[in-house]
């Protein structure tokens, strides 16, 4: 699947499969893009993100969606080592999810999306060439953020 969700097709019609990190990378935005009970086959699958839409953007939600978000990608995203999650605020209704794998490797970007609490939609940033170009040295720092340098970090 495409990281929207769309099913890929090669150009002998084939569905085209991955495997290793790009496997990896797509099923951890799936997890985060799925609202729990939004596939009737696998019905435990997904992230509660949907319960936060309306919640003020403070420490306390910042503090709940990141237990969350890694107590449910630990659940069903593997091969990647420990998952951790840290939520920035990025303006007065949105925050940035970062998503790292923490392995032999050290500290390794995943993803990073932006949620809103207004309608509750993730838009992810990263694309793959970028994690993969970032991956390859190892440690990463957060980008700086201005609306941080004005108000206290989470």
């Amino acid at each position: 699947m495409s990281l929207n969700g769309e099913g890929l097709i090669s150009d002998n019609g084939d569905f085209l499969l991955t495997s290793g990190m790009d496997e990896s990378l797509r099923e951890v935005n799936r997890v985060v893009r799925t609202e729990i009970s939004g596939w009737r086959t696998f019905p435990t699958y997904g992230t509660p993100l949907h319960n936060f839409v309306g919640q003020p953007n403070a420490r306390e939600t910042a503090q709940e969606m990141t237990q969350q978000l890694e107590i449910y990608l630990n659940q069903f995203v593997h091969g990647l080592g420990i998952i951790t999650v840290r939520v920035i605020p990025f303006d007065e209704w949105s925050v940035n999810i970062f998503v790292f794998a923490n392995n032999q490797k050290g500290q390794v970007p995943i993803a990073r999306l932006v949620y809103s609490y207004r309608d509750g939609i993730s838009h992810r940033v990263f694309d793959p060439a970028q994690i993969s170009a970032i991956s390859q040295g190892g440690q990463h720092s957060i980008p700086d953020n201005p609306y941080l340098r004005k108000n206290q970090e989470l």
